[in-house]
């Protein structure tokens, strides 16, 4: 099941887009200790038009049967859309999944199921009309097992096929030299942190070592910018990116 909530919102700027991809570690830091509302104040600060967010709850008993991406919605006066790609309490649409949330208009959303191995996986994907082109937004959250994670990045790549105007952005569980990485380069996608040869460690939040959390860009989209956020309160850092 899934839900869906929009704020009514518009968007006029000239502007580059900014991205931003999060795994909020359901509102919690590293020790388990809830920094939900100091997660929403570091989004707030990084002002992003589009957020893709992985390991989010929705109407759980773990979280107080909160609303976790409506919450952010609300606080950032933005529209969202969720996945739960792990059902929780399915009869209201509650889960464990990811979600997307944005300034502009959604004009539709879709949510794609992902093969797995224990975990559910999946991704959800938002049309957005940006400078007078529609934009496909996905956020995902790959497995922890590399055949499970190939396998993942070749349904993607399924998904995204014939659309250059798309973002990717999610938590791949994979490092650059990963082979699920290169199934989506070799898709024709654009990693914007390579792209710019910037620095993107984005976990262990505390003192990052490794890059597994991504901004990646369909060839009609061009990375202008990206950079890693301070530390916000979950096990990951957020990577923010302008295209």
């Amino acid at each position: 099941m899934t839900t869906c909530r929009h704020n009514a919102s518009s968007v006029s700027k000239s502007a580059p887009m900014r991205l931003m991809t999060w795994n909020l570690h359901i509102g919690r830091d590293a020790q388990w200790r809830p920094t939900f509302p100091q997660m929403i104040e570091l989004m707030r600060a990084e002002q992003p038009d589009f957020i893709a967010l992985q390991e989010v709850d929705c109407w759980a008993r773990r979280t107080r049967w909160g609303n976790q991406p409506g919450q952010i919605g609300q606080a950032l006066g933005m529209n969202w859309e969720f996945h739960a790609t792990v059902p929780l309490f399915p009869l209201v649409g509650g889960g464990f999944g990811n979600a997307i949330v944005t300034r502009y208009p959604i004009l539709a959303c879709h949510r794609h199921r992902l093969p797995f191995r224990r975990e559910p996986r999946g991704v959800i994907e938002t049309i957005i009309e940006a400078e007078g082109r529609k934009i496909a937004i996905f956020a995902t959250h790959f497995g922890l097992n590399q055949e499970e994670r190939v396998r993942q990045a070749q349904r993607v790549v399924e998904i995204i096929a014939g659309r250059p105007n798309c973002v990717l952005m999610g938590d791949l569980n994979e490092r650059p030299d990963g082979p699920a990485y290169q199934v989506l380069m070799e898709a024709g996608l654009t990693d914007s942190a390579r792209a710019l040869s910037a620095e993107a460690n984005s976990f262990p939040a505390h003192l990052p070592d490794r890059r597994i959390d991504y901004i990646l860009l369909g060839p009609s989209l061009r990375a202008s910018r990206c950079w890693v956020a301070e530390y916000g309160g979950s096990d990951h850092r957020a990577v923010v990116g302008e295209c």
